[in-house]
């Protein structure tokens, strides 16, 4: 039980939550039979894999291995926690929290966050759309080109350029400000009061995917430093996670099938005006994994559109280990030299922009060739510092075939043979450690039998009778088996999106799994009879496979009566195999 919901408020929320609808908002399912099959947001594929049956309310990918329900969608989604994911359904469905419900602080101080935001966002965009201290910010935009259109899309506002025109709105709007300067947008003076951090500023809101505004972006138009100032991170706003825009194009994101990344605020704003707009940018900050994460939701075709200049390279560049860790080759936009895209749209039109995106190559291929441009390729060391840079690049590639190709273009390149490149790579950067075989590919029957007992419950009181999961080898396999007969025993049925929130996540995924997996049981009393008798067999068999050692170490120490002792379990246990059936068949009153 979690120390925030009751168990009742959990079944309640996952019963209310479509998980198909949730689901959707994120990737483009088609229902396929009684499922519904997408490209999975949580790894790269080119063949759908990820899978959500409305049925029993949970999805799993059959390519990575992530399953769960709707909460666990929204936390590997979102990177938020348990309650965070059960209190935003919550909010969705109209689903109330009793008033024995213990307040979560964090929550709280959310809430607030939130509600200073809303009334900031409002504020700066009335100045900008219609105060007359507005008006050099409006002048600004219109001297940039971006039209009042664009204004409202992203609710775009202005700070004007005095020392407390926010802090009195909050006074007026009955905010504390000390509460108020957890925020970031005001700070306290030295001799008491507190003054405006935003100052003759262009306000951008910063939103999250449910709407809600987390943080604010202000680029100033009159010359002071810094030229952008950003919300610091804070309980609401994490520039690792959050990105420029996403609420807005996510959509054009997942229609397009592809996402343009971009530096800035206004080229951002430049590219969605032009018609561009599955496009978003990072925060102040370097393209992160969560970024990526949170993208991978909706394409995994990006093109990074960086400035043309030596900054702008090396941060796509650096992106790139990134990318090739999530099994996504993406395309660079290479920009004439100097410009961004808010210049290069601006100057010769979006057909320009165009004609990059027609010829932008793969970052890898790029990285590649800039790197050979940079060495003098034409000594034996210096084709030896390119596969020093490059290798272990490439050998961050999972997937062996897409290796093969740029190991063969690095031959053709260097005029190096492809076996030596290779025995290059496996002396000097041996290959990623891939995670060890899992136990799970071993024991069949035991496999067999969580999944009948996860897809046909009526066995599950037959399977505790004769207390076979004690028999289990695998204690990965034993533990979820456990878990099922509590909970069948507790609740005299099997509620899968219950079950799984009792199981830890490398459980709950095989769990989940199990409850996908298309298995022919045919009989269920033969399905049932045998699985148990494989099971309880090769216990039995362990058992004589350690007597028979134990007897041979008592016979090389001439222990004779230990022995005698051992044979007479042995005897007992080979009696024991003989009569498994019938003992089977009367555990079970077939």
């Amino acid at each position: 039980m979690r120390p925030f919901f009751s168990q009742e408020t959990l079944v309640e929320i996952r019963y209310r939550a479509d998980i198909v609808d949730i689901i959707s908002e994120y990737v483009s399912l088609k229902k396929v039979g009684k499922n519904y099959l997408a490209l999975c947001p949580f790894h790269a594929e080119k063949t759908p894999s990820f899978t959500v049956n409305e049925e029993k309310q949970v999805f799993y990918c059959f390519g990575c291995q992530k399953g769960g329900d709707v909460i666990t969608f929204l936390r590997e989604m979102q990177n938020i926690s348990f309650v965070e994911a059960a209190s935003q359904l919550a909010d969705r469905y109209g689903i109330s929290v009793p008033s024995s419900f213990p307040v979560q602080e964090k929550k709280d101080e959310k809430e607030v966050f939130f509600k200073i935001n809303e009334k900031v966002v409002h504020y700066y965009h009335q100045i900008l759309i219609k105060r007359p201290e507005g008006e050099a910010g409006r002048k600004y935009l219109k001297k940039r080109g971006i039209g009042p259109k664009v204004w409202d899309v992203f609710k775009l506002g202005f700070a004007p350029d005095c020392w407390d025109g926010l802090v009195n709105f909050l006074s007026s709007e009955n905010v504390p400000l000390e509460l108020a300067k957890n925020t970031g947008l005001i700070s306290p003076k030295k001799r008491g009061g507190f003054f405006d951090c935003f100052r003759g500023r262009i306000i951008f809101p910063i939103f999250n995917l449910n709407g809600k505004t987390i943080g604010f972006g202000g680029r100033t138009i009159t010359g002071a430093d810094p030229k952008y100032l950003n919300s610091a991170d804070s309980i609401v706003y994490k520039k690792r996670f959050s990105l420029f825009g996403l609420p807005m194009t996510r959509n054009y994101i997942r229609q397009e099938g592809r996402v343009f990344v971009v530096e800035g605020y206004f080229d951002l704003l430049r590219m969605y005006q032009s018609g561009i707009c599955a496009v978003v940018s990072p925060l102040g900050t370097a393209l992160t994994p969560g970024h990526i994460h949170i993208l991978k939701g909706f394409t995994s075709n990006f093109y990074i559109v960086f400035d043309a200049d030596e900054a702008g390279d090396k941060a796509a560049l650096r992106s790139l280990e990134l990318f090739l860790d999530k099994g996504i080759s993406p395309r660079v936009v290479i920009l004439p030299p100097g410009s961004d895209p808010d210049d290069l749209i601006m100057q010769k039109g979006v057909e320009s922009f165009f004609e990059q995106i027609e010829h932008a190559p793969l970052l890898l291929t790029h990285y590649i060739d800039k790197t050979i441009q940079e060495k003098d390729i034409s000594i034996p060391e210096g084709k030896i510092e390119v596969l020093k840079t490059i290798m272990p690049i490439i050998n961050r590639i999972d997937q062996p075939i897409v290796q093969d190709e740029y190991i063969r273009r690095l031959s053709e390149k260097l005029e190096v043979r492809e076996d030596r490149i290779r025995t290059f790579r496996k002396v000097s950067y041996p290959a990623k450690p891939k995670d060890l075989p899992s136990e799970v590919d071993g024991h069949r029957p035991e496999k067999f039998l969580l999944t009948l007992m996860l897809q046909k419950p009526e066995v599950i009181l037959a399977v505790d009778k004769a207390r076979v999961i004690e028999d289990f080898e695998s204690p990965f396999f034993k533990e979820i088996g456990k878990v099922v007969i509590e909970s069948f025993r507790k609740e005299g049925k099997l509620d899968l999106i219950n079950l799984i929130d009792k199981l830890g996540e490398e459980q709950r995924n095989f769990a989940t799994a199990l409850s996908f997996k298309e298995e022919n049981f045919g009989s269920l009393i033969d399905g049932l009879k045998d699985c148990i008798h494989q099971i309880k067999r090769n216990k039995i068999r362990k058992m004589q496979a350690n007597l028979t050692k134990k007897i041979k170490k008592a016979q090389k120490n001439r222990d004779e009566a230990e022995v005698r002792d051992l044979h007479k379990q042995k005897i007992q246990l080979i009696l024991q195999e003989k009569d498994l059936n019938n003992n089977i068949l009367s555990l079970l009153n077939l």
